[in-house]
This record gives C-alpha cells, sequence and structure tokens, in this order.
C-alpha cells in the first residue's frame, strides 16, 4: 500500500465510467472508497446485481462490492446478506469441496502418530549442531526470517529444502 487511495479511487471512477469490466471496476472502487450513502455508484451496483446477463463470477465481484457499500453505511444486515451471496459463488466458482479438506485434515491428524514415531532421536544427533527449520507459506516472510538467522556467524542458511514441498504433502498424510 502506497497510501495513494485518492488517486486509486479516481482511477476506479474514471474505469466505472469507461464501462469496461464494470463488475469488477466497482469491486476495485468499493476497496478504496467509504460509502457515506446510497449514492450514484450504489444504485448502479444494484442495477448490475439484478442483472440478468451477469455471469456467476461478475455476480460474485458485485455482491462483494455492495457488501462493502452496505457495511460502510451501517446497513449490516443486507451487508451480511451480500457477504453470503458473494461467498456463496465464490465457493461455486473455486469448486471447492469442504469434504475434500476435511479428509486431508483427518490424514494429516491420523498420520502424526507414525511421524513421531518415525523422528529423528536427537541423543543421535551431533551435539554441535541444532537444525532450525522455517517453515511457512509463500510471501510470508520466510525468506526474510532465514536471511536475519543466517547472519549469526554460527549459522548457515540452506536455502528452500525441494525435499519439503516434494515430499512433504505425501509424509504429512502418511502416505
Amino acid at each position: 500500500n502506497s497510501g495513494k487511495i485518492e488517486e486509486a479511487e479516481f482511477n476506479f471512477l474514471k474505469a466505472v465510467e469507461l464501462g469496461d469490466a464494470p463488475y469488477q471496476s466497482y469491486r476495485n472502487l468499493s476497496r478504496v472508497k467509504k460509502f457515506v450513502s446510497q449514492d450514484e455508484h450504489y444504485k448502479k451496483m444494484l442495477e448490475l446485481h439484478v442483472s440478468e446477463s451477469a455471469s456467476d463470477e461478475q455476480r460474485c465481484a458485485i455482491s462483494f462490492a455492495l457488501a462493502k457499500a452496505c457495511e460502510d453505511t451501517e446497513d449490516f444486515e443486507q451487508a451480511f446478506k451480500y457477504y453470503a451471496e458473494g461467498n456463496k459463488l465464490r465457493k461455486m466458482l473455486l469448486n471447492y469441496d469442504k469434504i475434500q479438506d476435511e479428509k486431508l485434515f483427518s490424514q494429516i491428524r491420523s498420520s502424526y502418530p507414525q511421524i513421531e514415531q518415525n523422528s529423528l532421536n536427537s541423543e543421535k544427533l551431533s551435539n554441535n549442531l541444532t537444525p532450525v527449520f522455517i517453515v511457512g507459506l509463500p510471501r510470508s516472510g520466510t525468506t526474510l526470517v532465514e536471511q536475519i538467522i543466517s547472519s549469526h556467524t554460527e549459522v548457515k542458511g540452506a536455502g528452500e529444502l525441494i525435499f519439503a514441498s516434494k515430499y512433504g504433502a505425501r509424509l504429512s498424510q502418511g502416505l
């Protein structure tokens, strides 16, 4: 965030005026604009929301934009309805299956005792070495943490270890 909110709002308003991808333009506008009333943009978003020609992806974007506008104007009940609709559409668009995730987490939970049983025995390791694993999602700061820690004279950074991504998922599921 470079703090250029007013400039962003101006540019999103320009995109709305040009009419190119209005659903996404309104979604982007809602992220930077503070709605103080049900203004002309809110009314246009309502029109787009009920448009029969809108795709599910477009209706999803406009639902989230309307939810944000309602939240700004403290119409929380209506905001909740639009958020619920947007989330339902997004879940459908992603082809999300909760059962698939439940199965994955169940596999991970059930394989934990086996992982623990086969873990390294610290008594067999050299007393001079202590491995440190930095684990995180992409773009979460793990590289920075590794750089900071490995700047110490007694620490050596190993970089990203491909075996973790190659075997980690299968290992965590007991496969």
